[in-house]
């Protein structure tokens, strides 16, 4: 079969100053890999092209280049070779994490908040390369111990669904660390602190099979399960979803284990996920997004409606600048979220 043959690509030169960042790109430079970029760009000049969207809805937007037109831009080179392109957002998202899969250092909280998780691994990342390989492992290791039993057993309720009432009190305002996805830690861990679930649905079967698996953990505290809740959600699964939550929280904390309420819900089910918690319950945990800071707007404020404080005990996964900033807004903690977190000199 004859190879398919690769058309040529013309070159063409746009300022610097014409290009846009992509909001998204996920990629950054440590000091040491600047200056080795710096120094090639001085002894050779800029030898590899960008590559540039000319997509309508996307002109000029940069898909693969992003540290080299920075570094230009602050040596004062004026023009750069360009190839264009014209793809769609989703494409260009796509083309941007293949090109960057072997070069640089991953900004993780962008890749949290752009892309989804199947996509990057279709892309080229690996598990290992998203810290799944510890869920993976913890994974292997649950389905090798005999579940305990377990008994049927109803508990009391304050609302018409009957969903478990929590316990009313959360008995500190400090959150015990490290603040880690469960199973992220090995189970020998001297400092299992506190374990949330913002991780896959599938990853809680196991768990809602045996939760006794949390109690033998030892961990301090614990955000509920972060069933995912859509608004294409139909009204009556989301229930299901919530009751097993909120019994599943309600089962832990008879055995002393401090339950955060779960907030990242769908707008369509904000309302329906504050059943089963007490007024004045002041424990609240999210994740956070870079585009969806008026869904955390809402979270807080439904945090502070529950408790009845103007300043609630809120924590928030994950995001950028502007959930860091709306945290330090609102006197909130705020968590890196973990992936495969790598040091940035």
């Amino acid at each position: 079969m004859a190879k398919k043959r690769t058309e040529s690509l013309n070159i063409v030169y746009k300022s610097v100053s014409d290009l846009i960042p992509a909001e998204y790109n996920p990629r950054q430079l440590t000091k040491a890999q600047h200056k080795a970029l710096k120094d090639s760009l001085t002894r050779f000049g800029f030898v590899d092209p960008v590559l540039v969207n000319i997509h309508p809805d996307r002109h000029n937007i940069i898909i693969g280049g992003h540290q080299r037109c920075r570094v230009a831009a602050e040596m004062g080179i004026d023009t750069v070779p360009c190839v264009e392109l014209s793809l769609t957002l989703d494409q260009e998202k796509e083309l941007n994490v293949r090109l960057n899969k072997n070069t640089g250092e991953w900004d993780f909280d962008a890749l949290a908040n752009w892309f989804e998780q199947e996509d990057l691994l279709k892309w080229g990342f690996e598990e290992k390369d998203l810290g799944l390989k510890d869920f993976l492992e913890a994974e292997e290791e649950e389905q090798e111990v005999p579940s305990k039993w377990v008994p049927d057993c109803l508990f009391a309720s304050n609302n018409t669904y009957e969903i478990p009432t929590l316990e009313p009190i959360f008995p500190s305002d400090n959150l015990p660390i490290p603040f880690v996805p469960y199973g992220w830690q090995s189970r020998d861990s001297k400092n299992p602190g506190t374990y949330h679930f913002y991780v896959d649905d599938y990853r809680f079967e196991a768990i809602w099979d045996n939760p006794n698996k949390v109690i033998d953990s030892s961990c301090l505290a614990i955000v509920e399960p972060n069933l995912s809740l859509f608004n294409e959600t139909p009204i009556s699964y989301g229930l299901h979803l919530i009751y097993k939550k909120r019994w599943i929280a309600r089962y832990w904390q008879q055995y002393g284990i401090n339950v955060i309420i779960d907030l990242n819900v769908s707008p369509k089910f904000a309302e329906y996920n504050t059943l089963g918690i007490p007024d004045g319950f002041n424990a609240f945990c999210t994740r956070g997004y870079e585009n969806r800071l008026e869904s955390l707007e809402n979270e807080y404020a439904i945090a502070k409606r529950v408790s009845g404080k103007e300043n609630p005990f809120f924590i928030v996964y994950g995001g950028g600048k502007n959930v860091k900033a709306f945290c330090n807004k609102h006197n909130c903690i705020f968590i890196n979220q973990i992936m495969n977190t790598k040091t940035i000199e």
